[in-house]
Formats: structure tokens, sequence, C-alpha cells
């Protein structure tokens, strides 16, 4: 159906999600933001995003992107769960805790880094380092300087002051 739209199908299909959740969330700011839909709650913490999904016949999703004149993505969230449990055994839980670890530390220091961002960087660091960890303290400090290329400059100084803390934490 919102394929035969004109433009921006996608924009459509969003919109229309926004105002069927407008009906039931009528005290909470909804808005549409790239490929979904948000819900904001008083507390911050609740928000819910929203993604359309079509499970396509291969196991994988489509979803859409409002970006650009609108688009369709394919998304394969089976494969990246299996990714990280890969990781996570081959890296002795390391994969699993570190990616709590700086999911905690983006929420607490208000660093703006998206969630599967934080994850594909954990995946990235942990499969181009052929060393084992002897404590948290390092890999924490390791991954810190590691971040610093990974990410946009407007981020930079947040991960700078992280990966200070962390050397005066082995220190």
């Amino acid at each position: 159906q919102y394929d035969r739209h004109e433009s921006n199908g996608q924009s459509n299909l969003l919109s229309k999600i926004k105002s069927i959740l407008e009906e039931k969330y009528s005290s909470s700011a909804i808005k549409v933001f790239g490929k979904v839909v948000i819900v904001e709650f008083s507390d911050p913490l609740h928000n819910v995003e929203v993604l359309p999904s079509f499970e396509q016949t291969d196991g994988t999703f489509k979803i859409p992107n409002t970006a650009d004149g609108g688009s369709w993505e394919i998304w394969d969230p089976r494969s990246e769960i299996k990714n990280i449990e890969d990781s996570d055994s081959k890296n002795s839980g390391n994969t699993r805790e570190l990616i709590r670890m700086i999911k905690k530390w983006e929420e607490k220091c208000s660093v703006k880094i998206k969630s599967y961002k934080i994850e594909e960087a954990v995946l990235k660091f942990l499969d181009n380092n052929e060393y084992t960890f002897s404590d948290t303290q390092t890999l924490i400090y390791d991954f810190f300087i590691f971040l610093l290329d990974e990410i946009d400059e407007s981020q930079k100084s947040f991960v700078e002051t992280a990966k200070k803390r962390a050397k005066n934490a082995i220190d």
C-alpha cells in the first residue's frame, strides 16, 4: 500500500502509526524520527521507539527509512544477535559485558551514540584484537582508545574523558 505513494510512502506509514499511537497515548509526545515513531513518556528512561517491519521470506525484515525521499532497508536482527552470541563465546563473555558497560556509560554521561552503533563498535573491536584481556580495566581502556576513531567528532571529548578516567582507574 505505501509503495504505491508517489513520494515517501515510508513517511506516510510512520505518520499513520503515529496517529494511531496518539489516540492511545494522548498525554505523551509522539514524533516520527527517521525509521521509527518515538513515544516520549514523562520519564525519558521509558521512551519507546516503534520500528514497523515486514518479515521477508529469507527471514530478514524490510523497514522504512524516511530520509532522502524515502526508501526501504533490509534489516537482519537475527544475524546481529548471532554475531553477538558468537563473539561472546569467542571472547569469554566479554562482548555482552562490554556492550552493557558502554551503553550504561552512554546513558549516564549523556553521550549520543546509538545503541546499535555501540554493538557494532564492540564487535569490531573484539574481532580486530587478537589478545586476551587480563582484566576489565584494560578491556575498557583499550575500547575507549579504539572508539575515538569510530565516532563523530562531536562525541570525541566524552570518549577522551572516559579514556583518561579509565587510565586513572588502572593506575
